[in-house]
């Protein structure tokens, strides 16, 4: 949820600091009014979006109050049961609008052909990096970006 409130504020492609992300979304519900977050939800999917949003919470809530009241593994038990059941929802609703993106997909798996892979992971180790330099993490920054020149190297790319 944290996600999806510091949305308007955040590069949501890079790692984000756990900090960062408490942040952001603090901003919005602080500088935004409370459900301006929306304004990236197309129009007709606002309401959806909105219903989504109090399910969450309400869900969390409940999840709370049975950990509370009863034991954590109920709760959990729950939990699981309630995001499979969300998930495999989902995943019976999307076949047909996905087919919309199948040429954009299709373009950008030609455009990676040439060494994108490769660029992507490099990217990845890069933000990795990052990340572990935001959040204090020294040793692993070191790691990734000895990991990142090593991968640079071997494929031919500048780093």
């Amino acid at each position: 949820m944290l996600l999806f409130l510091a949305a308007p504020h955040l590069n949501l492609n890079a790692y984000i600091p756990p900090q960062t992300l408490w942040r952001a979304a603090m901003l919005t519900l602080q500088r935004d009014r409370l459900f301006a977050v929306l304004q990236s939800v197309a129009p007709p999917e606002r309401t959806a979006a909105l219903v989504v949003m109090l399910l969450v919470v309400a869900i969390v809530s409940i999840l709370v109050a049975l950990a509370v009241w009863t034991d954590a593994a109920v709760a959990a038990t729950v939990y699981l049961v309630t995001v499979s059941a969300f998930l495999a929802w989902c995943g019976s609703h999307d076949a047909a609008r996905s087919m919309a993106y199948r040429s954009l997909l299709e373009a950008n798996r030609r455009g990676s052909a040439r060494d994108g892979h490769a660029l992507d992971y490099l990217g990845l180790l890069q933000r990795e990096r990052d990340y572990f330099r935001a959040v204090g993490n020294t040793e692993e920054a070191a790691s990734s970006q000895r990991e990142a020149a090593t991968f640079a190297r071997a494929h031919g790319f500048a780093q």
